[in-house]
């Protein structure tokens, strides 16, 4: 905290915080955003099918960002550079490739549509890329 508030740097220091936690919580109010529109245009008997795509998703997602991309994108933060980007890659996709597997069993057990069911496992795909920038 002393470090925050020096005489020199202190409004600079504050100043970059700032933009890091706005750039932080863009994810959030893109999802808020996302839920908003979503639950004024669905019909009340799909809230469910929406509930369990969204909760799969999150799960999946956060499968891959928590056992690969953060802490392989620290390595890489902290020197080892490009030895450790095709793990990163490989290792994302490799988790939401089993992932999309397992949705594709699971999610029609519990109602989804094969549409519904498709679509949630194409979106597990492209948060591969956002995950590791956010990471």
């Amino acid at each position: 905290m002393k470090r925050l508030v020096t005489k020199a740097g202190g409004s600079g220091a504050l100043l970059k915080a700032g933009w890091a936690l706005a750039i932080k919580g863009l994810p959030a109010l893109y999802g808020l955003g996302v839920i908003f529109v979503l639950l004024r245009a669905l019909p009340v008997e799909e809230y469910g099918s929406y509930g369990v795509a969204w909760a799969f998703l999150n799960v999946a997602a956060m499968c891959t960002r928590g056992l690969w991309a953060l802490t392989l994108v620290q390595r890489w933060a902290s020197g080892a550079g490009e030895r450790v980007l095709g793990a990163i890659v490989g290792l994302s996709l490799g988790t939401t490739l089993i992932g999309i597997a397992v949705g594709m069993i699971l999610m029609p057990a519990l109602g989804l549509s094969a549409t519904e069911t498709g679509l949630t496992c194409l979106a597990l795909l492209i948060l591969v890329p956002r995950d590791l920038a956010i990471a």
